[in-house]
């Protein structure tokens, strides 16, 4: 299951990032599921859930996008952080910040989404396809560790 998240306080852009990746249809439909976010405090809330894609707002009230990729990356480093904007605004600490695959401009006809949707799917399929991983829980973070990162010593 790809787990996916929205955070953007504008409800009708979130309904087209869902039915852009809807459409994609490098994934399963089945496979999907979505999670809905108004603000980067509400997203923060669940941190216990492991997306694999993240789509942030970075102007939303409160916490802006910048900060929520940020704490996002505390907890999970694995995703695959999608910054969204209407402005055009990139600066070192929206390149920096969470460490965004792609910066996306929100546009009229969503062309930049459009055209850059393959190549997000593309990078999650890359990462999550054949992801064999444990997922650890300990301190209150939550962990993914790779299989090819575990270590199996032989007693003696």
């Amino acid at each position: 299951m790809y787990k996916i998240a929205i955070c953007d306080d504008d409800k009708r852009y979130r309904k087209i990032i869902r039915e852009i990746v809807k459409h994609e249809n490098s994934l399963p439909e089945h496979e999907i599921r979505f999670y809905e976010y108004e603000s980067g405090n509400e997203f923060l809330k669940h941190m216990d859930i492991l997306y694999e894609l993240v789509f942030i707002d970075i102007r939303m009230p409160g916490m802006d996008g910048n900060q929520t990729a940020l704490k996002l990356r505390n907890y999970n480093k694995d995703a695959v952080l999608i910054s969204c904007s209407s402005y055009f605004e990139p600066t070192v600490d929206s390149i920096n910040f969470g460490q965004p695959f792609r910066y996306i401009m929100k546009d009229l006809h969503n062309t930049s989404l459009r055209r850059e949707i393959s190549a997000i799917m593309a990078e999650v399929n890359r990462r999550f396809l054949n992801d064999y991983a444990v997922t650890v829980t300990a301190a209150g973070k939550i962990t993914r560790i790779h299989v090819e990162n575990i270590l199996y010593q032989k007693g003696g």
